[in-house]
């Protein structure tokens, strides 16, 4: 469990590169075990975008990519998805229907140089007709339609896998909105542990707290809710205590302010791309800076 600490013990942990988690130890750019590449590995890359969210999991041979985001970002997407061997992923996964995280996925698609084996949305097929905001929703259907690519409802507290990894699909069910309506995914890979919430907020991040407790969020690792634009509900950040926070947008945001001020460590996508590896015991972090 992550403990309460002080400012200058904070210092000397990220000094040593070292955070302590929920279930793995957390390494900050520190250098990997020399038998690291041996091992049975969770490899996740959170793409360097400011206000998007465009996650890549690798885990056992196969692939995922979580959201994408905006049409502005395809292409240096795509480009970096293909440096890496990803012309093709077992899932396309999307949180919910808006430009900041489906509309990249739509258009790597239907440029012909993405495919995957199918699409995973805790949306129903229809959702979105007549409402302007979640066209994208309607515009990857008919991208999917075009190119062969499946499309699947996922399910509260239904499970995706990924290799070794499990995914576990939370969902506010009351939500007035495609944010609040965001599939939620708790990963586990051995001991290691990681939040991806999408974009929740306030009323979603208490009924995550009230229907799940401590004991279903805790997590090492935790991806910013709605790239750190607002302050997390302050019983959703003490049920997840993560040692370390992800946050998908510049270092001024609300929730910086907020983990900084409870001394929890994050780090910020502006600043360059975060990589995070596990052997479902250890977390490696490194984050590659921009120029």
């Amino acid at each position: 469990m992550r403990k309460a600490i002080g400012a200058l013990f904070l210092a000397v942990v990220l000094a040593a590169g070292m955070l302590c988690g929920a279930g793995a130890e957390v390494f900050l750019n520190r250098e990997k075990p020399a038998d690291w590449e041996e091992r049975d590995l969770l490899k996740i890359t959170v793409m360097d975008f400011v206000q998007n969210d465009a996650i890549i999991l690798q885990c056992g041979g196969e692939s995922m990519i979580i959201d994408g985001g905006s049409k502005k970002h395809w292409k240096t997407m795509m480009d970096y998805l293909e440096s890496i061997g990803l012309s093709h992923v077992n899932i396309l996964f999307n949180t919910h229907p808006h430009d900041d995280h489906l509309d990249a996925q739509i258009q790597m698609v239907k440029s012909g140089r993405l495919t995957a084996d199918r699409f995973v949305s805790p949306f129903f097929i229809d959702y979105g007709v007549g409402y302007a905001k979640v066209k994208y929703q309607r515009e990857m259907v008919k991208v999917l339609e075009e190119k062969g690519i499946p499309f699947v409802q996922i399910l509260p507290d239904e499970e995706l896998t990924l290799g070794g990894a499990r995914m576990v699909l939370y969902r506010y069910p009351d939500g007035k909105d495609a944010n609040q309506l965001s599939g939620v995914l708790w990963l586990h890979f051995g001991d290691a542990t990681i939040l991806l919430p999408g974009d929740i907020t306030g009323d979603g991040e208490k009924w995550m707290v009230k229907h799940y407790g401590a004991e279903g969020l805790k997590s090492d690792i935790l991806k910013s809710p709605h790239h750190g634009i607002v302050r997390m509900v302050p019983e959703f950040l003490e049920a997840v205590d993560p040692a370390l926070t992800v946050i998908t947008n510049r270092r001024n945001s609300s929730q910086k302010a907020q983990l900084d001020a409870r001394k929890y460590a994050n780090i910020w996508t502006s600043m360059g791309k975060v990589f995070m590896e596990t052997d479902g015991k250890d977390w490696y972090v490194t984050q590659v800076k921009n120029p």
